[in-house]
């Protein structure tokens, strides 16, 4: 059996039918507050209770202003959340990978470590992994290789290697680059 639910700011009962005057029937399911809270066909879902609303908060590592709700004691707003997460996410992918590039042995700094994806079937890319288990990480890691950006590049420059696009650059009459 449904428990019964009650409006956040008066604490009344919510019913989960209600007949309007002009015989509508309106389904209350999902109402957080009570129809004399919060009129029908009002869409609103806020409360005048100041207790339930956000305050400001700032954040501690970069400073902005964030909204910060009291279930909550949050430090750092969202965007700084994301960035930490995506940061942690990196190293756990770098050491999982081994930790150096797998061509010059680079393992200075994690910034210039990237991702290069040996086969085609790309699901996600490694970067914007900040909300994705590990699990389903480390199956995409298991398709890639750690380069340290020289040497992604390099990998990716096989058209400069191309016989005829250096013939084209020998041959091009465009604008003199002196």
């Amino acid at each position: 059996m449904a428990q019964k639910r009650e409006c956040r700011k008066c604490r009344q009962y919510i019913p989960y039918r209600h007949t309007d005057q002009n015989g509508k029937l309106w389904d209350l399911r999902s109402r957080v507050f009570c129809i004399n809270c919060s009129p029908l066909g009002a869409n609103n879902r806020r409360s005048d209770d100041p207790s339930l609303r956000p305050t400001t908060g700032l954040c501690s590592f970069c400073g902005r202003k964030f909204k910060q709700y009291q279930t909550r004691n949050r430090k750092r707003c969202s965007s700084c959340n994301t960035k930490i997460r995506r940061y942690r996410q990196k190293l756990a992918a770098i050491k999982y990978l081994g930790g150096k590039c797998e061509k010059c042995g680079y393992n200075t700094h994690p910034a210039a470590m990237e991702f290069h994806h040996v086969t085609g079937d790309k699901e996600f890319t490694i970067g914007s992994a900040a909300n994705i288990s590990w699990t389903r990480l480390k199956i995409e890691l298991n398709k890639c290789k750690l380069f340290c950006s020289n040497c992604h590049r390099a990998e990716h420059s096989d058209r400069y290697d191309n016989e005829r696009f250096l013939q084209e650059v020998q041959t091009y009459k465009g604008r003199l680059l002196d």
